[in-house]
């Protein structure tokens, strides 16, 4: 059988990069591959662990950090390279920006045929620094020009890479990240009094309008717009609360994460925005929310709108990447505002609320909804998807792949659904 390894920089339960390669760990499992996964410092032990239960080989890169440190990369490569040259694997799949960089160059050098590098998100953000960019940029361009195959979360991520000249289009292949949305469909059916248990667990009142964020405390979320906005907005609306539900899991994001207390508490608004640690029971948290927040500098395709979508919630949002791709899929009642700017996200924010009364679709509407996203990013697809692209890799005679990755995709209302 087949010798896989999947290599990412870190691997952390909240992460999508983290759920998705596990997800196709699992699955690789199960069919009988052998599958070795090559992990950062920055992973969590209980998801090694239950990898150990499950078969997989795992090999922890102390020096593989998600952060830069020039002479940790240097380490780090030799270490991933001596591993990939000693196991002899058929495909080496990389995940994440550190991983994808140094994984690559080391499975080139190792020799390895079939290399895969899959984009969950951009690896030079027009947020970054110009020169540090041009060297991501560059970088990319080169481990482009020896990878076999690189899979794209969303439409508007590939068209970056692919006009940034890193993928063309034989190359490109779009597989949307499959998600489970049963526990969310679920909670659209909780009672007033379950809702009201969650509210009360941070003091939250039933006639109060709740806004919700939901992703990692991390400086590209752009956090700091909707509570820099709460102020002007508790004005007009007193009953406003904002809650935002993550967790910051570096030391350099839990830096951040103080930064955003120090700012609540400056503006003295402790009792009206809340900073929730990740929870597991995140769908019953969508189902308390009035309108849905997504104020980030930047994504690949983010997994919390298809969530709020998938809950029917307004949503407000920066128009980054992946964002209007879900919109032009799903519908829904959307506020979209360019990009890095925070008053136009405020002025939508307060049109929002105003007309919050108004926006609950009927109950069809919602299931439709519901039934296109779970259609469009299912597991199952996504898991099909991926094994076509390494049978094709690995030469399997009796499957036959398109030339061009990007004429796989099926679709619905005239827009890609290639999960």
């Amino acid at each position: 059988m087949p010798r896989i390894c999947h290599i990412i920089t870190t691997l952390f339960e909240t992460s999508g990069s983290t759920r998705r390669t596990l997800a196709e760990v699992d699955h690789l499992i199960k069919k009988g591959w052998t599958v070795h996964l090559i992990v950062g410092k920055n992973a969590c032990k209980t998801l090694i662990t239950e990898c150990i239960g499950k078969g997989v080989e795992v090999f922890q890169i102390r020096s593989l950090c998600k952060y830069i440190h020039p002479l940790r990369e240097i380490d780090a490569f030799f270490q991933i390279a001596r591993i990939v040259e000693e196991q002899k694997y058929d495909i080496v799949h990389t995940h994440l920006a550190k991983a994808g960089i140094l994984g690559r160059f080391a499975a080139r050098k190792a020799g390895v045929k079939a290399i895969v590098h899959t984009v969950h998100g951009p690896s030079f953000p027009k947020s970054v620094h110009w020169a540090l960019r041009s060297l991501f940029v560059a970088l990319e361009r080169i481990a482009g020009r020896f990878t076999r195959a690189m899979i794209f979360v969303g439409k508007e991520i590939r068209e970056n890479y692919m006009h940034a000249r890193i993928a063309d289009r034989q190359m490109s292949h779009l597989i949307y990240t499959g998600r489970d949305f049963t526990a969310y469909k679920h909670a659209l059916n909780m009672s007033a009094g379950q809702k009201a248990a969650i509210r009360n667990r941070h003091g939250i009142q039933e006639e109060d309008i709740v806004l919700g964020c939901v992703g990692r405390i991390v400086p590209s979320k752009g956090y700091a717009v909707p509570i820099g906005a709460m102020p002007a907005l508790l004005k007009t609306y007193p009953n406003a609360r904002l809650i935002i539900i993550g967790k910051a899991n570096l030391p350099e994001e839990r830096h951040y994460e103080l930064k955003l207390r120090r700012m609540i508490r400056e503006l003295e608004l402790e009792n009206r925005i809340f900073l929730v640690d990740y929870q597991r029971d995140i769908a019953q948290y969508y189902a308390i929310m009035d309108i849905f927040l997504l104020p980030s500098h930047y994504e690949g395709l983010p997994n919390v709108i298809l969530e709020a979508a998938v809950m029917d919630i307004p949503i407000v949002a920066f128009d980054c990447g992946g964002v209007r791709e879900v919109f032009e899929i799903c519908q829904g009642i959307w506020y979209l505002v360019p990009c890095g700017e925070p008053h136009a996200f405020y002025s939508a924010l307060v049109t929002a609320v105003r007309e919050m009364h108004s926006h609950r679709n009927n109950g069809n509407e919602r299931a439709s909804f519901s039934e296109i996203i779970s259609r469009v990013w299912s597991i199952d697809g996504m898991l099909r998807k991926t094994d076509e692209l390494y049978e094709y890799l690995l030469g399997i005679p009796s499957f036959h792949y398109p030339a061009n990755g990007s004429d796989r995709m099926s679709m619905h209302a005239g827009t890609s659904t290639g999960g």
